[in-house]
């Protein structure tokens, strides 16, 4: 399996979870602009934090992705996922085709669906159950 999927599947053992999330990064360090982090492992490591829930975790990311002069459209699940966290990118110049709300909204309905699959807490602290 991808290592994308594997984090996102979230049916592996923490260590093969662990390597697959290492090897995004790697890969995005490696194949980005000026060695920095791009949506793949953003995304991969915003769902396995947030399963494990991980503030901390999300907190050095949100702080990552804050020093990214450009973040491209694929950036925007990353963005309104670290918004549902509380922890609100920097905003950078953009040109939106729908209102940021109702983009977040979508996004947000997309992360709630993903947690209740794995049935995690939902951002009022309740029980998501499918």
């Amino acid at each position: 399996m991808c290592p994308l999927a594997t984090v996102l599947v979230h049916q592996s053992d923490p260590a093969e979870i662990s390597v697959a999330l290492d090897r995004l990064k790697t890969l995005d360090l490696a194949s980005g602009p000026g060695g920095a982090i791009a949506f793949r492992y953003a995304f991969a490591e915003f769902c396995d934090a947030r399963l494990a829930r991980d503030r901390d975790r999300l907190t050095a990311l949100r702080q990552e992705a804050d020093r990214l002069g450009v973040r491209t459209r694929s950036w925007i699940p990353v963005e309104c996922f670290l918004d549902s966290a509380g922890l609100t990118l920097r905003p950078v110049p953009t040109q939106w085709s729908e209102p940021y709300d109702v983009v977040s909204r979508r996004w947000r309905g997309h992360l709630h669906t993903y947690l209740a699959r794995h049935t995690v807490a939902d951002d009022g602290g309740q029980p998501v159950h499918p």
